[in-house]
């Protein structure tokens, strides 16, 4: 299970990007759930898949945000983008233990929010690749 670290990496990176912080007045980023009214401007994320190949562990993550007007989605948008998908590997640290992964955006849809007219909701799926867990732990045993 890599689940917990990747998302630790990626809200770390998430949360200190200054640009995205701005544009949503804040921290204003969740574990999606139904418990809490939804926050305009704010983003949810949602392990959505997690499997288990020979040597990877990929993971998909839906990454849902509500803004309001198109210029404020833009920029949420942008940002996610820019701060997940990668061309190539990428390696984050967590708790002093370096991991070797694959970001990368998958899909993007855009949902009917009729609760607040002008305000645009979007689902972005990003998938995160990582070694299997047991061969992390291998590769640090080396």
């Amino acid at each position: 299970m890599m689940w917990d670290v990747v998302v630790e990496a990626w809200l770390a990176d998430v949360l200190a990007d200054t640009a995205l912080t701005t544009a949503l007045g804040g921290a204003h980023v969740y574990p999606a759930q139904s418990a809490r009214p939804v926050r305009v401007p704010s983003v949810e994320w949602l392990v959505i898949v997690d499997r288990e190949e020979e040597i990877h562990n990929p993971i998909t993550v839906q990454v849902d945000y509500w803004a309001k007007g198109t210029t404020l989605a833009a920029i949420i948008e942008r940002r996610l983008r820019r701060l997940t998908h990668r061309d190539v590997a990428r390696v984050w640290t967590v708790d002093g233990v370096q991991y070797r992964l694959w970001t990368r955006y998958i899909d993007s849809r855009t949902h009917d929010h009729p609760a607040d007219p002008g305000v645009l909701h979007r689902s972005l799926d990003f998938q995160f690749k990582p070694l299997r867990e047991k061969w992390q732990y291998l590769k640090e045993t080396l």
